[in-house]
């Protein structure tokens, strides 16, 4: 080798290690926050105590799951609109703070579509009509009697104002033609220690967070706000078959400011569409109730824009807005 050849040899692998440090860190590179739009205790926290480990393994960095419930979930979906864009601020979306919530503000503090890119949906589950056990409606229908006579006295409680407890309880309540207090909670948990504490005579909420209370003889299902009976519970009715019209379901994905890049968007889709798609992580999921999904970013932004249409009229016919 010629001394030119060698200088320049030299010169090369001196510069190497400087373009190697200017280079962009593989992501991720340190932990992931997960925004959760309810306090703990409610389905939401479920579906983040199960996701958070499972991303952990899948992206190779821990996911620290961020409770920040309040404003039907505004608060989270606000804080992570605006969060860098960088793929280490993901949301937890639902339909409180992607579908709902913006809808029942006097002025929305930002657009579901235009401020979020929706990287996957995780699953969903069915909501459920849930009494404690001393109540004194054995049935769905011995409940609407009880409301239809007693005007404003029974109440249900909900994860919050724009919950999908809520606005299922408010499509039943008007197309019942019945009398029903709404009393919101922050998050499914409290809302749940209401029921228990007697503070209210039911709840709407998921049937993941209630199983473990209604298996110990706690709170008693009246009824599911799914499409048809659940292969787990035949012998309860739907809402709708009680109450034609009446359905409200849950769903849980995951949601990353607008500006994240495309990349670091492509590798979150994949990564947990994979997970939600292996059999043994369905059953996982099954187990507590959630029907997992596992689709990506073009279909999920067509689900969350299906959803805001699905519930808009709702919202607007029921006159719902934040207190």
């Amino acid at each position: 080798m010629s001394r030119r050849d060698f200088l320049r040899s030299s010169a090369i692998l001196a510069l190497a290690p400087m373009a190697a440090s200017g280079a962009p860190a593989p992501y991720p590179s340190r932990p992931v926050r997960l925004v959760v739009p309810f306090a703990p205790g409610g389905g939401s926290d479920a579906v983040a105590r199960m996701v958070g480990p499972l991303l952990t393994e899948r992206l190779g960095q821990s996911v620290v799951v961020d409770y920040k419930g309040g404003a039907s979930g505004r608060i989270a979906g606000s804080l992570v609109s605006r969060a860098d864009p960088d793929g280490y601020t993901l949301l937890l979306s639902n339909p409180s703070p992607m579908t709902i919530g913006p809808m029942l503000a006097a002025s929305a503090p930002y657009d579901p579509m235009r401020d979020f890119k929706h990287i996957a949906l995780l699953g969903t589950f069915a909501n459920a009509v849930f009494v404690r056990a001393d109540h004194p409606a054995k049935t769905m229908r011995e409940f609407l009697d009880l409301a239809g006579t007693k005007a404003n006295q029974l109440t249900y409680a909900s994860a919050g104002v724009g919950s999908i407890g809520h606005l299922t309880g408010e499509l039943l309540r008007e197309k019942a033609g019945v009398s029903m207090l709404h009393v919101p909670y922050r998050g499914t948990g409290p809302a749940l220690i209401g029921l228990l504490a007697g503070n209210v005579d039911a709840i709407l909420t998921g049937l993941p967070v209630a199983e473990s209370n209604m298996k110990e003889g706690k709170i008693r299902l009246l009824a599911v706000a799914s499409k048809r009976r659940l292969e787990e519970y035949p012998d309860t009715p739907t809402l709708a078959e009680i109450v034609p019209g009446v359905e409200g379901e849950v769903w849980s994905g995951i949601s990353a400011p607008a500006d994240t890049p495309a990349s670091i968007c492509s590798h979150l889709e994949r990564e947990a569409t994979t997970a939600m798609r292996q059999p043994d992580i369905r059953k996982r999921f099954a187990d507590v109730g959630l029907t997992t999904s596992g689709i990506g970013q073009a279909e999920f932004t067509r689900y969350v824009a299906e959803d805001i249409a699905r519930w808009g009229p709702v919202v607007k016919a029921l006159n719902l807005k934040d207190n």
